[in-house]
């Protein structure tokens, strides 16, 4: 996590040792003295302010946003052939 730095509006999931994973909202930075510090949201907890070198960060991850299947291009109507003329036969003389 030293590379991606907290920022507010992202997911996490942290991975608990016992194996459960947990996610949580981050929904506020500051900056202060060259640290970043954040509020998060955990569940079953209030929030709780981080500050990026803690311990805790370690175990964190970004879950990134799922990208929107791309759509299929639309189909084309057929072409749609014109009705041939007809014309009354002709009276002979």
């Amino acid at each position: 996590m030293a590379d991606q730095k907290l920022k507010a509006g992202r997911v996490y999931r942290m991975n608990r040792e016992d194996g459960s994973t947990e996610e949580f909202l981050c929904w506020a930075t500051i900056d202060r003295n060259g640290t970043r510090h954040a509020w998060i949201q955990r569940f079953g907890f209030a929030r709780q302010m981080v500050s990026e070198g803690a311990e805790i960060l370690n175990s964190m991850e970004v879950v990134e946003e799922p990208k929107p299947a791309p759509k299929a291009a639309p189909k084309k109507a057929p072409a749609k052939k014109t009705a041939a003329k007809k014309t009354a036969p002709k009276a002979s003389k």
